[in-house]
């Protein structure tokens, strides 16, 4: 009887041994994800991007996926579902702002045990996949939504330099150019400026000549040939002021009327220089570069 009972409970012991084995065979012990890398980069460069997510097990894990809600227009799915090791994030059209570009997550659990991976979120810089108007690339679009933004402007796809203002149907009005992402060909003139920091420049710049092109010519009423026989778009006279009373701190005299660029181009602004260049760039808005890295979310850009 004692060694009957000794056996049964023997076999007790044994099968509950084997089921705590088996119990924490099949339990998931850790989850590691290995993409996105944390505090990687991934570039919205398409509508829709997808995002591979991978992870490696420790244990027999059903793992299920989540993302963060960027918002801004940004829809988040999983095309092929959201449980397994590798799965495929879908974000589907870019933001409506900047602003929801930049860090984000996706998270692998199963039960308690749980990973994270934090990646940051960029827009390709010369592509044309934003919510604005066609053929506006997405560093006019979302920089326009920085503190590097300045003045009234538009985009011309056209223009084939950094910046200009005219007078254009009925006003005075500045557009931005094709090259006021990159590097000015005129290196002085906005020293150590590159991407974000040439197109703050650029509109500062732009702005200025707005401004004054609407005070000194009037703000519906375009240049007179007749006032401005040197062609340097500043007025002789126009019955308010005359060009050499609009002096600078660098220039107390004004400028000759009677000479296209009267005063030494001491910015290197190149062939173009003329006396209302002058004008302008010693009274433009101020820029310091790098004060909006943080926000650059181009690809190339300040981040990335």
């Amino acid at each position: 009887m004692r060694a009957t009972l000794w056996y049964a409970m023997m076999l007790a012991i044994g099968v509950l041994a084997v089921a705590a084995t088996l119990a924490f065979a099949v339990c998931c012990l850790s989850i590691t994800i290995t993409t996105p890398a944390h505090l990687g980069k991934s570039t919205f460069s398409s509508d829709p991007k997808d995002i591979s997510c991978l992870c490696d097990t420790e244990g027999i894990c059903t793992v299920t996926w989540s993302s963060e809600n960027i918002g801004g227009g940004v829809t988040e799915s999983w095309p092929s579902g959201n449980t397994g090791t590798s799965v495929t994030l879908r974000l589907t059209t870019l933001p409506n702002d900047n602003s929801h570009f930049g860090p984000t997550w996706v998270q692998a659990t199963d039960g308690a045990v749980s990973d994270k991976n934090d990646f940051d979120l960029f827009f390709s810089e010369e592509a044309t996949n934003n919510p604005g108007e066609v053929e506006v690339p997405n560093w006019y679009y979302y920089w326009s939504d920085t503190l590097a933004d300045y003045g009234t402007h538009n985009y011309d796809s056209g223009l084939d330099s950094c910046g200009i203002t005219y007078f254009d149907e009925g006003a005075w009005r500045s557009y931005i150019g094709t090259e006021a992402n990159e590097t000015p060909t005129a290196p002085l003139k906005y020293p150590c400026t590159h991407g974000i920091d040439c197109f703050a420049q650029v509109c500062r710049h732009e702005e200025r000549h707005r401004q004054d092109f609407s005070s000194l010519w009037g703000a519906g009423t375009d240049r007179n040939n007749d006032d401005d026989p040197d062609v340097d778009w500043l007025p002789t006279d126009n019955g308010t002021v005359t060009e050499n009373s609009l002096g600078t701190p660098y220039h107390e005299g004004g400028y000759n009327p009677n000479v296209e660029a009267s005063v030494p181009d001491h910015w290197h602004y190149g062939p173009l220089w003329r006396d209302c260049e002058d004008y302008c760039m010693h009274r433009h808005a101020v820029w310091n570069n790098g004060d909006a890295d943080s926000v650059d979310w181009a690809n190339p850009g300040k981040q990335y």
